[in-house]
């Protein structure tokens, strides 16, 4: 099965942070649950967590 590789994951995680950086704050929730899902997804392969601070900055 193809779980996306390291690379693919950081690109698409760069992805969700450039679009919640161009929604309004009020929406940002939900970028922020999509990465803890995201997070939750790559420990069922295995894989370490993304930092959640990291993703903030």
């Amino acid at each position: 099965m193809f779980s996306g590789g390291k690379d693919l994951d950081a690109i698409l995680l760069q992805s969700v942070r450039r679009m919640m950086k161009s929604a309004p704050p009020a929406v940002h929730v939900h970028y922020v649950e999509t990465f803890h899902a995201f997070n939750r997804m790559r420990a069922q392969f295995g894989r370490s967590r993304y930092p959640l601070n990291e993703f903030l900055e």
